[in-house]
């Protein structure tokens, strides 16, 4: 069975992406094999990881229905045991290290 992947990305442009480079990075006959599940929304994140497995999440931190650290928080509530990669552009930099503080101040 593949490792899956959960890409929570809204941006579609974005998503693929990411899934293109993805898909790059596996090609070699040793690389492991990965299916990627792409969702729109924390909402729907939390939906799939309830009831499917998943080895690793990329996480935009700018979605609509969720915002910087609130984002990142609500995904460790449903799956504390999944590594959660964050994705964001320059502008979103500022996000992407308080949710970084964020998670670690939680850890502790």
């Amino acid at each position: 069975m593949p490792d899956t992947i959960l890409l929570v990305e809204d941006n579609p442009t974005e998503a693929d992406r990411i899934a293109t480079e993805l898909a790059d990075a596996h090609t070699s006959e040793h690389a492991p094999r990965v299916q990627l599940v792409r969702v729109t929304s924390i909402a729907a994140a939390r939906t799939h990881l309830r009831r499917y497995p998943v080895h690793v999440i990329p996480l935009d931190l700018a979605l609509a229905d969720n915002h910087g650290p609130k984002a990142l928080h609500r995904l460790r509530v449903t799956s504390p045991n999944v590594p959660v990669v964050l994705v964001s552009d320059v502008a979103e930099l500022p996000l992407a290290r308080e949710a970084l503080r964020s998670g670690r101040s939680r850890r502790r």
